[in-house]
């Protein structure tokens, strides 16, 4: 969620507004002072005279004359302003003084950023920054720079900017609102072990309804990326939980942050489906059996709960994820270890019969990726997951024409081999007394 240009706080009553009104304010001081000194004009002339000599900044100035109102013992009032800077720039070809001044320094960065010239808007924060490191508009052009720097989609300067805030600003919002933008700038680098970092810093308890969720949601995605699953689901149920209160369900409808954290929750339960594989003994892959169906169940059912959040993103997304899980329990299926004591005739009558019984789940990813693609159509969505459901499904279908030839074809019959011939089996020979073969018999 973008927040809004940060300006410094209470001052409007505190500071003057520009040099202009910082001058009035001390001609009016210098009136007053010369009246209650009277015929004391050696005192005002030699103000005067530090005035003509001194280049120091107007709150020296100020200071100097509470001192000589304090000495007769007469009420008045400071006004602290920020100093006013002179440099010397080169403009075609000739050189001119600058006076920099850090409230018109400020404005005139909101009025570059405004116009989307963003490069010059952080050029004259930095400005401010460097030139007045005591202002009080230096948070918040830290902060606003680093929007700017956003902008630009140089989020590791941004970060820089928004540690700075958040360190000086800490407990209070503008330290949540950095550390919400410093989570988004780690996400955009993958940085993931910063966007827990950073959500953990924040008081989540003081956050709204929609940035709680948005920091929950996406801590889980970055633990869910750091393979800690477990904690990736604590972070997604606690944006479910929130959801199903009815008190912010007709609120949330669609939201963004919703969508992908009961999206995140199939993912969590995918992950882990895909972490059990078939391997022997054939006890081991009966129970890996029960415990990927198990897990695939899960994921398959958060993934539709996804679909029906009436996010037109998620939905494409979770669309495609649950054509993938049946690709991907195909996949898993024709892996599973066999038995290095099987003949090549054995292997080659295993797999075919493994084919003809995982079939079913290419025919199923492809239904789910076909009707994924039609909704993308009916919702006007178009993102990277369209174009990846698509060429699924031409592969998936140009496998299983495969397939299907290949188990369609007609048998061959084998020759038979020389130890398969039967042979018919001598005639049984009748021998005489003597042991000899009877007339008319082979001997």
């Amino acid at each position: 969620m973008q927040r809004a240009f940060r300006a410094p706080r209470n001052t409007s009553t505190e500071r003057a507004r520009s040099v202009s009104s910082a001058m009035m304010a001390l001609g009016a001081s210098l009136g007053a002072l010369a009246r209650i000194l009277g015929n004391r004009s050696t005192s005002f002339r030699a103000i005067l005279r530090i005035m003509s000599l001194t280049q120091r900044s107007i709150p020296s100035l100020l200071l100097m004359i509470s001192v000589v109102a304090g000495c007769t013992k007469t009420a008045t009032t400071v006004i602290v302003l920020d100093p006013v800077k002179f440099t010397v720039v080169r403009e075609n070809g000739k050189k001119k003084v600058l006076a920099l001044e850090a409230e018109q320094l400020f404005k005139q960065a909101g009025r570059e950023y405004d116009d989307e010239k963003f490069e010059q808007s952080v050029r004259t924060y930095r400005l401010l920054i460097k030139e007045f490191p005591r202002s009080t508009f230096v948070i918040a052009s830290h902060y606003n720079a680093a929007l700017a720097l956003e902008a630009l989609k140089r989020y590791g300067d941004a970060a820089k900017h928004y540690e700075i805030v958040a360190k000086a600003k800490r407990g209070e919002r503008d330290a949540r609102d950095s550390l919400m933008r410093l989570a988004f700038c780690y996400d955009k680098l993958e940085r993931w072990s910063g966007v827990v970092s950073a959500v953990d810093r924040i008081d989540v308890d003081k956050l709204g309804l929609l940035d709680r969720i948005e920091a929950f949601a996406r801590r889980g995605n970055a633990q869910y990326k750091l393979q800690a699953l477990d904690k990736a689901l604590v972070d997604f149920r606690r944006v479910m939980r929130t959801y199903h209160d009815k008190q912010y369900q007709r609120v949330l409808v669609g939201d963004y942050w919703v969508s992908q954290a009961q999206f995140g929750i199939g993912l969590v339960y995918r992950a882990k489906f895909d972490r059990i594989k078939f391997r022997l003994p054939l006890s081991s892959m009966k129970d890996a059996l029960q415990q990927k169906v198990s897990l695939f169940l899960r994921a398959q059912n958060n993934f539709i709960k996804a679909i029906y959040l009436h996010n037109n993103y998620w939905a494409v997304v979770a669309g495609f994820h649950a054509a993938n899980l049946y690709e991907s329990f195909y996949r898993d299926a024709m892996e599973a270890e066999v038995p290095k004591t099987l003949t090549q005739e054995e292997l080659e009558i295993y797999y075919a019969e493994l084919k003809r019984h995982v079939m079913p789940l290419l025919r199923r990813a492809i239904s789910i990726y076909e009707k994924n693609v039609r909704m993308s159509v009916r919702l006007g969505e178009q993102n990277p997951w369209v174009s990846k459901s698509r060429a699924q499904l031409v592969r998936l279908k140009t496998i299983l024409a495969n397939y299907e030839k290949t188990l369609n074809a007609p048998k061959q019959k084998l020759k038979p081999t020389r130890s398969s011939i039967k042979r018919r089996p001598p005639k049984r020979r009748t021998l005489t007394d003597d042991g000899a073969p009877k007339s008319g018999q082979p001997g």
